[in-house]
């Protein structure tokens, strides 16, 4: 059984990809700034912060985590996810990173020949990472991510989410209000709910909210 490591966080930023062939892949918009902005914030509250972090240019080698693991796949977001749950079971986890939520059936030896007359290309549902880590490591508090792009009530849609998977909280946004220039969302709790509008206020709103639980938890 591993042992519980005080205010340690698992944090998962970025997109992933889905392999059609050894050259080609399926991947999403994601930069994993959103992740980056949150690993910087644990940081300064002196946590120790271990980021699984998908394809993204942005330095996460710079920010003095605890551990910087770079993965691929969703597959490989998720064993590394799962392995550090054994290692050292994480008080909190937040899963920002943009997973993507189908992948093939199966994936083409070498590279496909471009005089093919077509390629049909039958995707499946991926696992579920945030539910595959709650299944195995409850104790773990969990923070979401869930990204709309139709007009919904943000905390209606968040409280029936939190009902469901049993989550700290979760952060509802939705793709119009997402650019480099800002990033409105709304933090939803059982009890509260707050709206956002950048990426380093979202961070600092999980820091606030992560932090009063830890003393209300003693965790």
């Amino acid at each position: 059984m591993a042992r519980r490591t005080k205010r340690t966080i698992l944090v998962t930023a970025g997109p992933t990809r889905a392999y059609l062939d050894d050259i080609r892949f399926l991947s999403n918009l994601s930069t994993g700034a959103l992740g980056y902005e949150i690993c910087r914030e644990f940081i300064r509250r002196q946590w120790n912060v271990i980021a699984i972090v998908g394809p993204s240019s942005l330095p996460f080698e710079e920010l003095g985590l605890t551990q910087l693991i770079r993965v691929d796949t969703n597959q490989e977001m998720l064993n590394a996810a799962l392995q550090v749950g054994r290692k050292c079971l994480p008080s909190f986890a937040i899963f920002s990173a943009a997973v993507l939520d189908f992948v093939p059936s199966h994936r083409r030896i070498g590279k496909t020949r471009s005089a093919l007359s077509s390629w049909r290309i039958q995707l499946v549902p991926a696992p579920k990472i945030i539910l595959e880590f709650a299944r195995r490591f409850p104790k773990t508090q969990r923070v979401e991510f869930k990204l709309e792009t139709k007009s919904t009530n943000p905390i209606t849609l968040g409280r029936k989410i939190l009902q469901r998977t049993g989550s700290l909280a979760v952060c509802v946004n939705f793709l119009r209000d997402v650019s480099k220039r800002g990033h409105r969302a709304t933090l939803v709790t059982p009890a509260h709910a707050t709206r956002l509008t950048t990426k380093r206020s979202i961070a600092q709103s999980l820091g606030r909210l992560l932090a009063e639980s830890t003393k209300m938890t003693g965790s």
